[in-house]
């Protein structure tokens, strides 16, 4: 066989560059596409949810990414289960950017509607894609029955039934309801004294539930709280739950409202106990200053090298969950060899419940000598509730590098000056007054200006701002534990500005926006007054706990009279007076009812 070789010219024809550069272009994205392919795409599988009754559907979806054109998953033949629109699954589209880079998920969606009752599983499956398989894990479906009659309960769970004083745990408030619709005014009564210090509850992700063979819709809320004093404490609170049930028009008044009526209904909790035990004694190290919880500890030192005499900075930094306003920079005492200064802090970035985040403090220490090569180790202790324990995280030591201090460049004494013969001088006066004559003489038994009251009087002055702002931080170190006495004590004054805006309307003819301002004010005033929620604040409420309060029934009745005006007003346009007399009487009722109720002391 004749062997052809192929010489290309050193100068080859424009063409033939563009060509070679083109099979090269080619090639390349051959091999991306190759490499691509190659990779392994990423899948999420999903059912929801868990527990539905007989006829409810269920969605399983799955997303993927790092896969163009995917095939649809198979779902035919499951045991149990229908495939809904005709098997076909429903497709969605999603592109993200993160960090410059583009990415799209495609996720199909299929709805399956159980056939029977009893246990169902979905599953395992496999799928197939760019020659790669991925095993789908087995899930189990409870469904119950269908048309059982209507169910409400509600429980409360405590993250561990015995905690240490201090300690952040969780109560979580679950809500079972069965063919009952819930409105979103929840109200939790009969809690616990201060004692035990609960934060605001926070609706969670729930999703259904089966109980004694009934699927329940749930509604779950949480609360971090911390036992202040130990003890052992009975949580039995009862829950006012809002139902929606819809009634029947009955007249053209009705159409402007849904049709839907809610009332409270109280729901017992089961009784749950939770045991404060305080802080052991034996084994607490000298360093512990009150940090309970889990705790990350960091230290930094910046300059490495330094001058006897220069500062150097300590950047200490704690972060996790706990009783985050107990922490504090540790002690540090470095003996002769260090001059020491007190800790500031420099960031406190704390989530809304103060219970998680990180606080950080800087402290500046000195080296005295050109003797040391490092920085003692740095120790923070504090109570692990989950070990049951103190723990101490130390830090360092950090090497060091001290140079002696420099020598000043001109010398610290003047040598001694040469001595030099005085003059004399011949005066030409007998007598030289050493003191000029005053331009007037002062008054024989006149008090000097510092003896003055109004002198004493200003010196006096710094003293009685310094006892002033104390008190005024003290003051506000209260009302910050007891949110209810400060809502109360403020509550006058929140209502100013919509009473302010109540008369605005009066001088301008404006009846609508009147008793809107009427509405807000008595919201806001007795919202504060009783340390209520913006959604707990109604007429029968108010009415009970100005009963409980003592106040005079004519007054008791005046704030039922307004509360029934301000409806009407909102939501029935004409059926109140709306003339600037009768505006002008209901202000003068608000202003004195305003009067007689802030008084209220608890």
């Amino acid at each position: 066989m004749e062997r052809f070789d192929i010489v290309l010219p050193k100068r080859s024809h424009p063409h033939l560059r563009c060509m070679r550069l083109s099979v090269c272009a080619a090639i390349l994205m051959g091999l991306v596409l190759a490499a691509q392919s190659s990779l392994a795409f990423e899948l999420d599988y999903a059912v929801q949810p868990r527990a539905v009754n007989l006829g409810e559907p269920v969605r399983v979806s799955f997303t993927l990414r790092g896969i163009s054109q995917p095939p649809a998953p198979n779902l035919a033949g499951i045991d149990g289960f229908r495939v809904a629109n005709q098997g076909r699954p429903q497709v969605s589209q999603n592109t993200v950017i993160v960090d410059g880079r583009m990415s799209t998920d495609i996720t199909f969606t299929y709805t399956l509607v159980p056939e029977r009752e009893g246990t169902l599983t979905i599953g395992p499956i496999n799928y197939t894609a760019q020659g790669q398989t991925k095993l789908l894990p087995q899930v189990t479906v409870q469904v119950a029955p269908a048309h059982q009659e209507a169910a409400l309960f509600a429980r409360m769970t405590v993250e561990r039934s015995e905690v240490y004083l201090h300690e952040i745990f969780e109560v979580t408030l679950t809500i079972y309801s069965h063919q009952v619709d819930l409105g979103s005014d929840f109200r939790l009564l009969n809690m616990p004294d201060a004692r035990l210090s609960f934060q605001t509850f926070n609706e969670m992700h729930s999703e259904p539930e089966m109980v004694n063979g009934r699927v329940y819709r749930t509604k779950r809320f949480q609360s971090e709280v911390r036992g202040i004093a130990a003890g052992e404490y009975t949580l039995a609170p009862s829950l006012s739950v809002p139902v929606v049930r819809q009634t029947q028009r009955r007249s053209a008044f009705d159409l402007f409202f849904s049709g839907a009526q809610v009332d409270h209904t109280e729901v017992p909790v089961e009784p749950i106990t939770i045991t404060v035990r305080p802080l052991p004694s034996e084994g607490r190290p000298d360093s512990f200053t009150g940090a309970v919880g889990g705790f990350d500890f960091a230290v930094s030192a910046q300059p490495m090298e330094v001058d006897a005499g220069d500062p150097i900075s300590l950047t200490m930094r704690i972060e996790g969950r706990g009783n985050m306003d107990a922490v504090s920079a540790p002690r540090i005492d470095f003996g002769p060899d260090f001059r020491v200064y007190d800790a500031q802090l420099q960031q406190r970035d704390l989530n809304q419940r103060r219970s998680r985040g990180r606080i950080e403090f800087e402290q500046v220490i000195i080296p005295r000598s050109d003797h040391i090569e490092a920085i003692p180790p740095i120790a923070f202790t504090f109570f692990d509730p989950a070990q049951g324990t103190y723990r101490t995280v130390e830090r360092g030591p950090f090497p060091i590098r001290v140079r002696p201090a420099p020598t000043p460049d001109t010398p610290l004494a003047l040598p001694p000056p040469s001595p030099v013969t005085p003059e004399l001088t011949v005066l030409h006066q007998d007598i030289v007054y050493l003191k000029s004559a005053p331009d007037a003489w002062p008054r024989l038994g006149r008090r000097p200006w510092y003896m003055r009251p109004f002198y004493v009087g200003v010196q006096v002055l710094p003293a009685l701002a310094l006892a002033g702002s104390l008190m005024m931080a003290r003051r506000r170190e209260e009302l910050s534990r007891d949110i209810a006495k400060a809502r109360r004590l403020r509550a006058p004054r929140a209502a100013r500005a919509a009473v302010g805006r109540a008369e605005t309307a009066l001088r301008a003819g404006q009846p609508a926006l009147f008793h809107e301002a009427v509405w807000e004010a008595l919201h806001s005033f007795f919202g504060d007054l009783f340390n209520l929620q913006p959604g707990e604040v109604d007429p029968d409420g108010v009415v009970q706990r100005l009963r409980a309060a003592q106040i005079e029934e004519g007054q008791i009745e005046s704030v039922a009279s307004l509360f029934r005006q301000c409806e009407l007003a909102r939501f029935a346009s004409g059926a109140v007076p709306g003339d600037s007399q009768s505006l002008a009487e209901t202000l003068e009722q608000l202003q004195a009812v305003f009067r007689s109720c802030g008084k209220v002391s608890s």
